[in-house]
């Protein structure tokens, strides 16, 4: 029974249920925190933990048929079946983690939606994401035999180490271009030192990504070396778990930790483009206070979804009549409800 397993084996099942679970938590409590309120960001990192899923799924398919066992003591249709499935979970894994950048990028996009200079960064981001996750995907199946990592010449994939040094090279720059892109944004903008600080500490949270691309590239290249590859291919995986997990989690952080208080962006509320306007849905019923709470339990203190009407770069004032009698140095900000009046 694989629940009894141990030595590699068993390593591999803790590292995966871990993972896992740990995933499905963050899923949730990002659903929960951002109910009534979701966004396309959402929804990419909804897929995101649907392929993680399929990623969990192949190798504990893998895991029944002998995955870190040593090739002699595992059967020729285990190993073959077990060599299936861990392809498939690395192609699930690249798959995972395109789409947690593309979550976040569309987040980025939509974090500085009122300046279109700034828009054409993210999507250019986004292009560069799509097509990596294309091109990765191919790298790994194309003229590559399914049983690749298992020994033999019939099993051999032709530059099979330098392929994933090529994904793992432009995964490194992606993952610095998610990081460094908000710093480029955050500096055009006439705001606190602080506020911009708050931005990037949100985005900088992909940092330990890099360290685990390296990890997982380094370790690979050992195991595809080795002389037992299917035994040694233990260590890959439980890289790759330690990966998928906290790039899932680095894609929620953001919205469980109170980063997005009080910022605003060109007159747009940083807060309400993440969280929306719970003015908006306010009402007297029970339900509405009790569903208020218990998304406030979970977000930083809510900014309302503004609209911005520039006129210059003068005062701020909430007087209608201003902006009727040639108030033409005024910045007007109108909330859905009520007006708001903010001061830099």
């Amino acid at each position: 029974m694989a629940r009894f397993a141990q030595g590699p084996p068993a390593h591999l099942w803790i590292a995966v249920l871990i993972s896992l679970s740990y995933s499905c938590f963050t899923w949730f409590l990002r659903i929960y925190a951002r109910v009534g309120y979701y966004g396309i960001d959402d929804i990419a990192i909804t897929i995101a933990h649907v392929t993680a899923l399929a990623q969990w799924a192949s190798l504990i398919v893998a895991l029944n048929n002998g995955l870190g066992e040593p090739e002699a003591v595992v059967g020729h249709e285990h190993l073959n079946s077990m060599a299936r499935a861990v392809v498939a979970s690395q192609i699930f894994y690249l798959l995972t983690m395109g789409l947690t950048n593309l979550s976040l990028t569309l987040l980025m996009r939509r974090i500085f939606s009122t300046n279109t200079k700034h828009k054409i960064g993210s999507y250019i981001l986004l292009g560069v994401i799509s097509a990596w996750l294309v091109l990765a995907v191919a790298a790994v199946k194309s003229n590559c035999p399914s049983t690749h990592i298992l020994e033999g010449q019939e099993h051999t994939c032709p530059n099979d180490i330098y392929r994933w040094r090529a994904i793992f090279a432009i995964t490194i720059c992606i993952e610095a271009a998610v990081m460094g892109l908000p710093i480029y944004l955050v500096s055009h903008l006439r705001i606190k030192t602080s506020k911009k600080m708050l931005v990037v500490s949100a985005f900088a949270y992909r940092m330990p990504m890099i360290a685990l691309s390296i990890l997982y590239m380094k370790v690979y290249s050992k195991a595809v070396r080795s002389d037992d590859r299917s035994h040694h291919f233990s260590k890959v995986i439980v890289w790759q778990q330690a990966s998928i997990c906290y790039s899932l989690l680095s894609a929620t952080l953001p919205f469980v930790q109170a980063f997005m208080r009080s910022f605003t962006t060109g007159g747009t509320a940083f807060g309400s483009i993440i969280y929306g306007s719970r003015n908006s849905r306010s009402n007297s019923s029970g339900d509405t206070s009790r569903s208020r709470s218990r998304n406030e339990s979970f977000t930083p203190q809510f900014l309302g979804r503004t609209r911005t009407v520039c006129r210059g770069a003068g005062k701020q004032t909430n007087n209608e009549a201003h902006r009727a009698s040639g108030g033409s140095q005024e910045l007007i900000v109108r909330r859905e409800v009520t007006v708001a009046v903010t001061q830099n």
